[in-house]
């Protein structure tokens, strides 16, 4: 397994043995794009299962979207997996396909409910916003890769704080 997803802690998100897993090919196949190859052995060391991160994860964006930490931080919640449940990756493409731009596919999920997608066309990591109001960018590049991506990441330290406190809320959908 990968240093940096040992580090992070990260864990099959769902384990249930009776649930259909698809093979990659055929995710590809639906998906009509080559996944990084970094995610495919990612999914293949959580047999197919969506992945969280228990000392949470958290990175830096190479361009910021609006809604970051006070530290300028981004926290991932996890990534998608192939094994079908709500947490599969062609549901969740499947759920977007209307939002999304036709070049985009996501691959995982931060804490506010924005979308980590792989750009199909240059093959970097793009950061969706999916809140976004209508004059405003939606998406934002935030790695040249998935390998970058994978290597940006940290441990979260402060996972416990309150959301509250994580997310620059005057940004934020969340700000009521």
């Amino acid at each position: 397994m990968n240093k940096k997803l040992i580090e992070l802690e990260a864990r099959a998100f769902n384990k249930v043995k009776f649930q259909k897993e698809l093979s990659i090919y055929e995710v590809e196949t639906i998906l009509n794009t080559k996944l990084p190859n970094k995610y495919k052995e990612i999914l293949e060391d959580f047999n197919g299962s969506a992945i969280s991160f228990e000392k949470g994860a958290k990175y830096i964006p190479d361009i910021s979207p609006p809604i970051i930490d006070s530290d300028g931080y981004l926290a991932l919640d996890f990534f998608y997996g192939i094994i079908d449940n709500n947490l599969n990756i062609l549901y969740q493409n499947e759920c977007y396909l209307e939002q999304l731009p036709t070049n985009l596919i996501t691959i995982g999920e931060v804490l506010s409910g924005d979308q980590i997608c792989f750009n199909k066309l240059d093959k970097s990591i793009v950061y969706w916003w999916h809140e976004a109001p209508l004059s405003d960018k939606k998406t934002f590049r935030i790695a040249n890769s998935f390998s970058d991506f994978i290597a940006k990441l940290e441990p979260d330290d402060n996972i416990e704080e309150d959301l509250e406190k994580k997310i620059i809320m005057s940004e934020s959908y969340l700000d009521f």
